[in-house]
């Protein structure tokens, strides 16, 4: 078989994991664009089979919020596979949420497939002796219709490899691989069922002909996949024994009944309080059976009386998941600078923050950590340094790495900051990871992956307030300079849900705050006036659910530029070629002019005396963007012509290209500059093309606009107003179109599973 597909433009995937019964899918879909988007949302089930989907209209500023079911128009969830989210338009924003009231786990979606990726934090520990059993589930999607061959290692935090297995994976199917599975040999040295373990693993893959030996082809396809991995925690039946009226000493302050409730053998959470009797108190607890607890209770005199309460329901089993997407090898590109954009250990919920790095690469590098408080101080003024080894990891507690000194009173101080990591020598280095932020004992927690990237204008995909649920975000200010910073909290509608908060961070600051607006569904729009990061979360109030909302840059999904000349050429140079005539230079210029501006007060005048009747004059300026990319791109501009004659006129020029121009074949032609025939002959006309192009390795795309000059006379034509947006995508690389699977290929899809 062929491929037919690696990737199309504005496409996201999301992996669907098996569900228990009862659980939802819900999606938000921002449009950050400036036109309205058809989006299309389609589900494909772990063997390929492409079944459900529905589309919706996402006008510009707009949310969609909605459960998955509702789309697709069916009450049933789509089975364990994928979801494909295509839209029209660039800049849609996707975030999946998935789960039920007691274990909710969220994800952005993945647009860069590969055939190398990296899933950076990976742990086992299903020994029986422990409360909390641990196992990592990967799941790895094939978006093309060619079968994929995966083979996965397992390595350890010293960078050996402990353990590889071989997968196979449908096309357009996925594939779920628990850990503990998948290298159970590898983790259980005594023959039992415990296994424990730390590391990563890391994913290769190539694509085959089912049913005529396993050898890749590389003919047939690159074999790319997607891949994310999600850590499920839970803890058995028999640990989470249920409730207590406890009855305090009358005048009892509040404080001291906090504090010994969070004694750490009985650690209880206060779910019910009386107007009657304020010293009465019904009480959660989790940590240890109800005997213990009244047992531990009686230990203080403040304490009256502690009883069962008798269950009114069955206990369930309490579990909590965490998500992080795989990274593949496109995207683990050099830095100075990566940031873990939030940290927080102690306070009342015994928070916890373990920070994860990897070297993914052949070299040795040496790290400079520092840890910032929330005004920019370094924590204990001076740096922790490391060395990590090709393909080595650190994991460990940020408390313990910074060997923070935590004062003897109870509950701890709560202390947040975020993670600063630069290379010894001060050059750029690549590492990869997260910071994995936990409560209560590790009964709620996120995974946030390191950041590099710094946006002025950042969107948060989702937000939530109620008296249940919160939604925070964080903002770290990464500059040597001050910056202002907006945030304004959006409905779906992407008309303001209160009044834009403005706050000023110093250099190296952080601020965190919460959405306070009652917003029933809505999102956040961040803007600064430097660059800066940003990370969101949502979860209960309580920290039994806690989930990350990465913060997504809309500039690294779409670019928008407008350019007036009101201050100079604002980056635009003059160009031309082919102008000799003879031994001379036939006339022409590029200039500002004030005369019959289309839009504000000055337009540019291109004026070209085409005697040779082979002149090309232009004016040109490179954009900004990622290197080694493909980019579609969209120009429009005013364009003022007084070609009223049809015979007699000039071609126009517009391009978006990864070259500079430097000859007239590198130029990219359009149509005509004939104004048309109605008087007068001057007339603004009102262009748009659309071009894909590949950045260079200096990371430039190069715009153009100006005339061919087609007719041996002198011509002047304006050019104002112009706006130019580019947003990345992958190539579409099809060989040829696939017209059926070989039956061996059909009847082998089940035995996949």
């Amino acid at each position: 078989m062929s491929t037919i597909i690696l990737y199309m433009a504005f496409q996201v995937f999301f992996p669907i994991f098996n569900s228990s019964p009862g659980e939802y899918l819900g999606i938000s879909l921002v449009n950050t664009g400036t036109r309205t988007a058809k989006v299309t949302v389609s589900a494909s089930s772990s063997i390929g089979a492409e079944g459900l989907g529905g589309s919706i209209a996402l006008p510009p500023g707009g949310q969609h919020v909605s459960l998955i079911t509702e789309i697709f128009g069916q009450a049933k969830r789509p089975p364990r596979g994928s979801l494909r989210i295509d839209s029209s338009e660039a800049g849609v924003l996707t975030y999946l949420v998935s789960g039920k009231d007691s274990a909710v786990d969220a994800t952005v979606g993945a647009w860069e497939v590969s055939n190398r990726i990296l899933l950076p934090h990976v742990v086992v520990d299903t020994t029986p002796t422990v409360l909390t059993h641990t196992d990592t589930l990967v799941m790895l999607v094939n978006p093309n219709r060619d079968f994929v061959q995966a083979r996965a290692e397992l390595i350890g935090l010293n960078g050996g490899i402990v353990g590889t297995t071989q997968l196979v994976v449908a096309g357009l199917g996925s594939r779920d691989v628990p850990i503990s599975e998948a290298f159970k040999d590898a983790l259980s040295s005594n023959g039992l069922a415990e296994r424990a373990f730390q590391g990563y693993l890391r994913v290769s893959s190539c694509s085959f002909e089912f049913g005529r030996g396993e050898s890749c082809n590389s003919a047939i396809g690159n074999g790319e996949l997607l891949a994310w991995q999600r850590i499920e925690r839970s803890i058995e039946q028999e640990f989470v024994p249920g409730e207590l009226e406890v009855r305090f000493q009358p005048g009892t302050p509040r404080s001291t009944v906090d504090h010994i409730n969070n004694d750490t053998d009985i650690l209880a959470t206060i779910i019910e309080t009386s107007l009657k009797e304020p010293d009465l108190y019904r009480v959660e607890i989790r940590n240890s059976n109800l005997d213990d607890a009244i047992q531990n209770y009686g230990q203080y005199t403040e304490v009256v009386s502690a009883r069962k309460i008798p269950l009114t329901s069955p206990i369930q089993e309490r579990s909590n998941r965490r998500i992080l997407r795989g990274y593949a090898a496109p995207e683990i590109l050099s830095a100075r600078t990566y940031l873990a954009p939030h940290v927080a250990f102690g306070g009342n919920e015994f928070l916890e923050s373990v920070l994860n790095i990897v070297n993914p690469t052949d070299t040795s590098v040496n790290l400079d950590m520092d840890l910032k408080l929330g005004d920019g101080a370094t924590m204990s003024g001076r740096s922790i340094r490391r060395t990590l080894l090709p393909g080595e990891a650190l994991r460990e507690p940020v408390a313990t790495l910074f060997e923070i000194v935590v004062p003897p009173v109870f509950p701890p101080p709560l202390i947040t900051g975020y993670v600063q990591i630069r290379r010894s020598e001060g050059t750029p280095f690549q590492i990869l990871g997260d910071v994995e932020v936990s409560a209560k004992n590790n009964d709620a927690g996120m995974l946030v992956p390191l950041q590099t990237d710094a946006a002025r204008s950042w969107v948060l995909p989702f937000a939530f307030d109620s008296k249940e649920w919160f939604t925070g975000y964080a903002i770290v200010n990464p500059n040597a300079f001050p910056t202002d910073v907006t945030v304004a909290v959006l409905n779906s509608n992407g008309r303001p849900a209160g009044i834009p908060k403005v706050v000023s961070l110093s250099a190296a600051a952080k601020q965190t705050g919460l959405v306070e607006d009652h917003v029933g569904a809505g999102y956040l729009q961040i803007t600064a006036s430097l660059p800066v990061i940003v990370l969101g979360s949502f979860g209960k109030r309580d920290l039994s659910i806690l989930n990350p909302i990465p913060g997504l840059p809309i500039s690294s999904m779409e670019q928008r530029h407008f350019f007036s000349f009101e201050s100079g050429m604002e980056g635009w140079d003059a160009r031309g070629i082919d102008l000799k005539l003879g031994g001379f230079e036939i006339d022409w210029s590029v200039t500002r002019t004030s005369e019959n501006a289309f839009d504000a007060a000055t337009a540019v005048r291109l004026y070209l005396a085409n005697y040779n009747d082979a002149g090309k004059i232009w004016i040109e300026r490179p954009l900004s963007v990622k290197p080694n990319r493909t980019y579609r791109a969209t120009l429009r501009f005013a364009f003022g012509s007084s070609d009223c004659s049809a015979p007699n006129t000039f071609t126009l020029i517009a391009g978006v290209s990864s070259r500079r121009p430097e000859n007239r074949n590198a130029l990219i032609y359009r149509d005509s500059t004939f104004s048309g025939l109605a008087s007068p002959c001057f007339k603004w006309l009102e262009k748009s093309y659309g071009f894909t192009a590949r950045s260079s390795t200096e990371g430039t795309l190069y715009l153009t606009i100006g005339v061919w000059g087609t007719w041996e006379t002198k011509r002047a034509y304006l050019i104002d107003a112009v706006e130019v947006s580019v947003a990345e995508e992958e190539v579409l690389q099809t060989e040829s179109a696939i017209k059926e699977c070989a039956s061996t290929g059909l009847r082998g899809l089940s035995d996949l599973q």
